[in-house]
C-alpha cells in the first residue's frame, strides 16, 4: 500500500537524466562528436546494447567474457576496502562485483577460483559446509593489480 503523497517522490526529468548519465557510460555512442564521447571505462566493456530503433536496450552476455582477471580483482579489492573486512560472503560478491559484469553465479564462482590461483597469496575462496566467502589474507592495492593488467594487456 502506498502512502498518501509518496507515489510522486521523484522528478521524472531527474530520473531521465540519471538513465541518460548511466547509458552514456555503457553505450558507444551513435553519433560521437568529440573524443569524449568515447571516454567512459565501461564502454569496452560493451555490456548494455542497443536495438536497431533505438529504443531498447539489453545486456550483452557474451560481453562478460572480456572481464579480465585483473578486473574482476580490482572490483574485488573495492568492495573489500567499501566494507573494511577481510572476509566477504559470497553473495555480497555476486550482488556487487558479479553482477556489475553481468554474470551468472558458477561465472562468479569461476572467475573467484581463477583469482585464488593467480593471486593466491593475497585472496582465498572457501566454500565449506555451504558457506561461500571470499577471505583476503595479505593486503594488496589496486594500483599493483592495475600493473598486472598493464604488464600482461599492453
Amino acid at each position: 500500500m502506498v502512502e498518501l503523497g509518496k507515489q510522486n517522490l521523484f522528478n521524472e526529468n531527474t530520473v531521465k537524466k540519471d538513465i541518460a548519465v548511466f547509458l552514456q557510460n555503457y553505450l558507444l555512442p551513435k553519433k560521437p562528436q568529440t573524443n569524449e564521447d568515447f571516454s567512459s571505462l565501461l564502454i569496452d566493456l560493451d555490456l548494455i546494447r542497443q536495438n536497431e530503433d533505438g529504443k531498447e536496450y539489453h545486456f550483452n552476455v557474451e560481453g562478460k567474457r572480456d572481464v579480465t582477471i585483473e578486473v574482476f580483482m580490482y572490483a574485488l579489492i573495492d568492495l573489500k576496502e567499501k566494507t573494511q573486512d577481510n572476509t566477504i560472503p559470497y553473495e555480497t560478491v555476486q550482488e556487487k562485483v558479479g553482477l556489475v559484469f553481468c554474470m551468472q553465479d558458477f561465472e562468479t564462482i569461476e572467475m573467484i577460483k581463477n583469482i585464488s590461483k593467480r593471486y593466491g597469496e593475497y585472496v582465498a575462496y572457501s566454500d565449506v559446509a555451504g558457506i561461500r566467502q571470499v577471505q583476503f589474507i595479505k593486503e594488496i592495492n589496486k594500483e599493483q593489480v592495475l600493473d598486472d593488467y598493464y604488464e600482461t594487456n599492453i
